[in-house]
């Protein structure tokens, strides 16, 4: 037989408190739902630019070797080939300077200057009459760099909740 404590126990306290867990619960994941999947979706917004900012600067660069070669070559700056080389080559810097710009815009401020100064190497890199080896490793050194930095912060646990900030 149960004592009227344990039924009041049973009848009250134990249903008050579901019903107060599953009303708080229901508020925690009404406001950190939308939360956690913001964070969801920009790291991988930065992690798809990321991977486009590496992809044009390695297609910039290896489409101003091509062009360089041709110079070399001394092909006919009217020709088609020439002429489609030269074209290429401005597509991939537009797609490397629109890369290098939505990157520096999804990573904190403390990067944004080494992400957005990339061009200002790649200029050098690209004015300068350095041995193509040395300019490679030189270029794709730089990018790695840069990479690694943005992989460090993206992977920051803090940045998940914010109460941890």
């Amino acid at each position: 037989m149960k004592t009227k404590l344990e039924k009041i126990f049973l009848v009250i306290v134990i249903p008050l408190v579901t019903a107060l867990m599953g009303y708080y619960g229901g508020i925690y994941s009404t406001k950190k739902g939308p939360y956690l999947q913001n964070v969801i979706e920009s790291k991988k917004e930065l992690g798809d630019s990321l991977a486009s900012y590496y992809s044009a600067a390695a297609a910039i660069y290896y489409a101003e070797i091509d062009l360089n070669y041709a110079d070399v070559k001394k092909v006919d700056k009217n020709s088609t080939y020439y002429l489609t080389l030269y074209n290429e080559e401005n597509k991939d810097y537009q797609a490397f300077i629109n890369a290098s710009t939505k990157l520096s815009t999804l990573v904190p401020a403390s990067l944004r200057d080494k992400v957005a100064n990339i061009e200002s190497t790649w200029d050098k890199i690209n004015s300068e009459q350095l041995d193509e080896d040395a300019t490679e490793k030189q270029w794709f050194r730089n990018l790695d760099d840069i990479r690694q930095l943005v992989l460090n912060n993206l992977v920051d646990k803090k940045s998940l909740d914010p109460i941890w900030k």
